[in-house]
């Protein structure tokens, strides 16, 4: 069934003889095996929503972001489809040799004006996410608001549907809440909490003792990173007195009241976006999660245990593609 598919993007580690360093779909990176011989390829892949079959690919240079190559996955899935079910052979589309577009589903990673504008002009029907800080007054909406969803299919799942601005143009969005996911973050974001803390009970402890060798500005660098992850600021506020380093000394506190803020705001929350005007807010959720599948394709493709891409030894660009 090719009525619903799934897009993504990943980079792998690939090593390049240093004799053939010119091919240039093989870009220097941050690889995750921290080596300094390995080289980056991205690929962008989609799948069906029905059994995860891979229907188009794309290779790219890996030190390019993922948002720059979403109009070329198009433009070859396009391509592709219209290859398939519009030749006009009855048997092979089924429908007098037309099918209706697609639904491509892609993560907020591919998010641009340029790429809806171009998402526009394919035909092409699209299931993506946005990031809910961007639309404050979506994420203000109370709870009471949210209705919920299907207590089978998506037990403690609630959404509220609606319409935004989205790149200049009124769009479908839908707000969901998870409360799976809510407690999900919580817990991680208790887990960052207590590991600034800790940090800033030993820097404090440090000062305290008038062991420091660091001026004030050195210091506040380093409690800034210690609280630079996300949301730690919003309820961990910080006070450093002194000047000196004999005389410098560190308190901080957690706004409980903020916590709860933050809570209610942001956690458990996620933004859709669709032209699937017609379809419930069921259909849509459903929509986004098949996503997982292509994450999933990923994941085999990396595993050592089943494709060996770990990293593998190519030494020309038409072996990678």
């Amino acid at each position: 069934d090719l009525s619903g598919l799934a897009l993504d993007m990943t980079n792998f580690a690939t090593f390049i003889d240093s004799a053939n360093d010119r091919a240039p779909i093989a870009q220097r990176g941050h690889a995750k095996q921290k080596r300094n011989d390995l080289r980056l390829v991205g690929l962008a892949l989609v799948v069906t929503r029905d059994g995860a079959i891979p229907v188009t690919s794309h290779v790219y240079p890996g030190n390019r972001p993922d948002v720059t190559q979403f109009t070329d996955v198009l433009d070859e899935l396009t391509s592709r489809y219209a290859a398939l079910f519009t030749s006009g052979d009855d048997d092979k589309a089924g429908h007098g040799g037309t099918r209706a577009a697609p639904t491509v589903v892609f993560d907020a990673g591919q998010n641009s004006a340029a790429n809806f504008a171009h998402l526009s002009g394919t035909g092409l029907h699209f299931v993506g996410s946005l990031p809910p800080s961007d639309f404050p007054d979506l994420l203000a909406l109370p709870a009471r608001r949210r209705r919920p969803v299907d207590v089978e299919k998506f037990p403690g799942l609630s959404a509220y549907d609606t319409r935004a601005g989205v790149f200049g143009t009124d769009r479908r969005v839908v707000l969901t809440h998870s409360e799976t996911l809510h407690a999900a973050q919580a817990r991680s974001f208790d887990q960052t909490l207590a590991k600034a803390t800790r940090a800033l009970g030993e820097l404090a402890a440090t000062l305290a003792r008038g062991k420091t060798r660091r001026d004030r500005p050195a210091v506040q660098a380093a409690i800034n990173a210690i609280t630079g992850p996300r949301w730690v600021t919003r309820v961990l506020t910080t006070e450093l007195t002194g000047t000196t380093p004999a005389s410098m000394r560190l308190t901080w506190r957690i706004d409980t009241a903020a916590r709860k803020t933050l809570e209610t705001e942001l956690f458990g929350k996620r933004l859709l976006v669709t032209d699937q005007d017609h379809w419930t807010a069921g259909e849509v959720i459903a929509g986004y999660r098949s996503q997982n599948d292509v994450e999933s394709g990923f994941r085999q493709l990396k595993d050592p245990h089943v494709v060996g891409f770990s990293p593998m030894f190519h030494w020309t660009e038409a072996k990678i593609r």
